[in-house]
């Protein structure tokens, strides 16, 4: 349509049918969208799970802010800018992420939702006075997002500008030696050549909980405020710890009520950086999983995964898109998660489902088919594919 003199309620419409259209491909929009902010890096930027995780909510939720001024009737429609992406601007300041970078981020999200709402107006032919009237909707909407995320980003500086206690300044010590700067570390009053056993703690009192555990363990602790509501700690000693020690410690933590994640032990200043971001990997899986203790070694494919878009991507596409194919995809994925925690087992994963031994084979057989390799040979990559995808349905 040419769009001459079309009246509002026509406008409307092509408006609404831009809208389902973009809700339609909004997997793909997510993805693309995502892609292009992550591969926009800052030299300083640090390997903060946080953040990581924050950037998909972030994407996600200016993708809505997005498509909801396409139904905006006037010229400057109220702006209300969402909660998440305020958020992560001001963890952006916290860590250091400079703004050239955020606003960058911003762009390239606005540009590809653009080029998608070109897209759809050229292949269904909607009126141009519509694509108009979303383009002014969209710049005004991107101008106002830029103004508040600016404002936000600048005043969490100045708060982090203002003087800071001994714990502030010894945290920043403790993330200068993890980001490998050279720094005098010695008045950390911990030895960072010893043995090391890092872990991440959130909730109230995770304090008390984390030198409880240095006792039980008799290890020296250096402990320190990583955000709001989360501490970074190591238990550090002279000899390694034994693999029974480690299980102590989880055991100890599992009844404390707060959400704990543990690295592997690590020797030397290489093992202290190491040790503290298996911890920090291991916390992402914690939070999918709402668990309260989870250890690195026990959950590492999972956690790679999570940071790294192409191994997730893969492993949907290879474990659970086939499944989709048949008309009892869900089944089948409830059979193999019912199979693999029940260590492989025929009749009990049969009693877990209240189905005979049969029936698991025939879908286990069933699954084997689809995925066309026997489930024995993939067991890690199932059973990660499987946790993504539902991560409180733990196999």
């Amino acid at each position: 349509m040419t769009g001459a003199g079309l009246s509002p309620a026509s406008i409307g419409r092509d408006r609404r049918r831009l809208g389902q259209r973009l809700e339609e491909r909004r997997d793909l929009i997510d993805e693309a969208v995502l892609t292009r902010v992550r591969s926009i890096e800052d030299g300083r930027c640090p390997s903060d799970v946080a953040y990581r995780e924050g950037l998909r909510a972030a994407a996600s939720a200016a993708i809505d802010f997005g498509i909801a001024t396409i139904g905006a009737t006037t010229a400057t429609p109220s702006i209300t800018v969402p909660g998440e992406l305020r958020d992560q601007i001001r963890l952006a300041a916290r860590l250091g992420i400079s703004l050239d970078t955020v606003f960058r981020r911003c762009l390239a999200g606005y540009l590809v939702l653009g080029d998608h709402i070109r897209q759809i107006s050229d292949d269904d032919s909607l009126s141009r006075q519509m694509q108009v009237a979303v383009d002014r909707g969209q710049a005004v909407t991107f101008d106002r997002l830029l103004t508040v995320l600016g404002e936000d980003y600048r005043r969490e500086q100045a708060v982090g500008a203002e003087p800071r206690g001994i714990g502030a300044l010894r945290a920043e010590l403790v993330k200068g030696v993890l980001a490998g700067e050279l720094v005098d570390s010695t008045s950390l009053d911990y030895d960072l050549d010893a043995h090391h056993l890092g872990l991440i703690a959130e909730g109230s009192g995770v304090e008390s909980a984390v030198r409880s555990l240095g006792t039980t363990l008799d290890r020296t602790v250096l402990m320190v405020q990583g955000s709001e509501n989360q501490v970074w700690a190591w238990l550090g000693g002279r000899s390694g710890t034994h693999p029974s020690r480690i299980e102590e410690a989880t055991e100890f933590l599992e009844g404390c009520g707060q959400v704990f994640a543990l690295g592997e032990p690590g020797d030397g200043l290489p093992g202290w950086r190491l040790t503290h971001r298996q911890a920090q990997a291991a916390l992402s899986v914690a939070r999918r999983r709402k668990a309260s203790v989870v250890r690195y070694s026990d959950v590492a494919l999972h956690a790679a995964a999570l940071q790294d878009d192409l191994l997730s991507t893969s492993l949907r596409r290879l474990y659970l898109d086939p499944l989709e194919t048949s008309r009892n995809g869900s089944a089948l994925r409830e059979t193999v998660r019912a199979f693999l925690a029940a260590g492989q087992n025929h009749t009990s994963a049969a009693a877990a489902l209240g189905v005979n031994r049969g029936t698991v084979t025939y879908r286990l057989e069933a699954v084997e088919d689809l995925l066309g390799r026997s489930i024995s040979s993939c067991l890690a990559g199932l059973a990660a594919a499987l946790e993504l995808r539902e991560p409180d349905s733990r196999t």
